[in-house]
């Protein structure tokens, strides 16, 4: 099946002629599209050497922001500059600086609304005194 533009980035990638023939060659006979097998190989590789995880549910269904720090502990270990130390007191439920929210943010690319409401569903209490 092959994939829509939207939502992907084109990547080109120059081969031998006799390599592009064979590897042609080989999706004729065993029936898959070349862009598909490409695209899923390099997944596969970024996912296994820890650059990049799927998620499986969207921020909004993670319970707290515990949840969220031991699912996606690799990507935060690699993008947000938070100490691992502090990374695992946060997955312990401990509440992080204002700082390290804004790296746990920008790390995961989520909207202000998205890191907002997280920190709402994770710290209840805190956000009722402030607002006492």
């Amino acid at each position: 099946m092959a994939r829509s533009k939207a939502g992907y980035q084109q990547l080109t990638v120059y081969l031998e002629k006799a390599i592009h023939q064979a590897f042609k060659k080989m999706s004729v006979d065993q029936e898959f599209n070349m862009s598909d097998w490409v695209a899923e190989r390099v997944e596969k590789a970024v996912i296994e050497a820890g650059f990049y995880e799927p998620y499986s549910k969207p921020i909004n269904d993670y319970a707290n922001l515990a949840e969220v720090v031991r699912e996606r502990r690799r990507v935060l270990e690699r993008k947000s500059r938070i100490s691992r130390e502090v990374l695992q007191l946060m997955a312990a439920g401990e509440r992080p600086t204002e700082v390290d929210l804004l790296r746990l943010g920008m790390a995961l690319e989520l909207k202000h609304e998205e890191l907002e409401s997280l920190v709402e569903r994770s710290f209840p209490d805190e956000q009722k005194t402030q607002k006492a």
